[in-house]
């Protein structure tokens, strides 16, 4: 089971919590021995039946354990009990998200019965992951991120089917070692996003190779993206737009890919680590080929690497026809496709 799979359950027995009065829960089974639970206020809760295991239990913040018991609960069209089972109430006030989270991580755990070692050891893994997330994004590291889907945003939205959005998540590269932020597989296509919020298209170049086009590339971008600080109206934030981009996308296995390389950005959405921000009018988003990028390589000898400023020009941008032409060689499997 996946995770669009968890927040479909989750959903549709929130949905039939309207016929529920004060002593009724209604639940809905996930796998094996593992319930979701949801009550007459709506709120949702994690149900273990067949628990012999007795861990000591940690004392969480809108978490509440609740003893072993024998529980009488109500489905979509019929009323049981649930022998031997522990109920875990995660919050009055929690996103089906958080929940989906949870379960999804005791999922990686084991797929027999699960203890409710299972279940503190998952919420644990949430506890460091929600700690990761708020503490080790920086404001800029966020704002990078913002223009990073921006610029998804932009080309998911030009694709036409499946094989063409999986190749545009298949470009996005997170990890340390890769200096260009998109590269289009089985082409000779680079992005380098930039984001700012200056009045003018300055930038930090951050590596020597960062802006160094390779024999095997046909084309290398430094895609300028300016920006504003901006609550609600026009604006968007980190998860309104992997939100966009996820309903873009559909395919329950693509939108896993999705929030997987977001968290390997260390971004986990529902933690409010965000920055919600605007295009600038009078920068918008402008691709500068790499080679008329001002640049101080080559490096002198003995130097292996140097980071520097640039403040690009507006007239040295591409035209908008050709970005749409480059859009959509980048989304094509070959350079030749129609």
């Amino acid at each position: 089971m996946n995770r669009a799979e968890i927040l479909s359950k989750i959903n549709e027995l929130k949905n039939s919590s309207d016929s529920l009065n004060e002593s009724n829960l209604a639940v809905s089974k996930l796998l094996n021995n593992l319930y979701i639970s949801v009550s007459s206020d709506g709120s949702l809760g994690i149900f273990l039946e067949n628990i012999f295991d007795d861990p000591e239990l940690p004392k969480l913040k809108n978490i509440k354990f609740n003893k072993k018991a024998n529980w009488k609960v109500k489905s979509l069209d019929s009323e049981y009990v649930l022998k031997q089972c522990v109920r875990v109430d995660i919050s009055n006030v929690s996103e089906p998200e958080i929940t989906a989270s949870i379960i999804e991580l005791m999922f990686e755990n084991t797929n027999g019965s699960y203890a409710l070692t299972d279940l503190l050891i998952a919420l644990e893994k949430f506890k460091i992951l929600l700690k990761s997330s708020k503490s080790s994004l920086n404001d800029n590291e966020l704002k990078g991120i913002w223009g990073e889907l921006w610029f998804m945003k932009e080309i998911i939205f030009r694709c036409i089917n499946r094989e063409e959005l999986e190749r545009c998540l298949d470009s996005w590269k997170g990890s340390d070692t890769a200096k260009r932020d998109f590269r289009m597989p089985n082409k000779g296509l680079v992005f380098e996003i930039k984001t700012t919020e200056k009045k003018s298209r300055v930038h930090t170049i951050s590596s020597a190779d960062q802006l160094t086009k390779r024999e095997n590339e046909e084309g290398a971008y430094l895609v300028s993206i300016g920006v504003k600080r901006e609550e609600g109206g026009a604006s968007h934030s980190i998860s309104s737009l992997s939100k966009l981009i996820e309903e873009k996308l559909e395919d329950s296995l693509l939108v896993d890919k999705f929030f997987n390389l977001l968290r390997e950005r260390k971004w986990i959405k529902d933690t409010g680590n965000d920055i919600s921000l605007v295009l600038s009018v009078g920068i918008p988003m402008h691709f500068f080929p790499f080679d008329i990028v001002p640049t101080i390589l080559p490096l002198p000898e003995h130097i292996t690497d140097a980071t520097w400023v640039v403040n690009l020009n507006n007239d040295d941008a591409v035209s908008r026809m050709e970005r749409d032409r480059i859009f959509e060689l980048a989304i094509k499997h070959n350079m030749n496709e129609n």
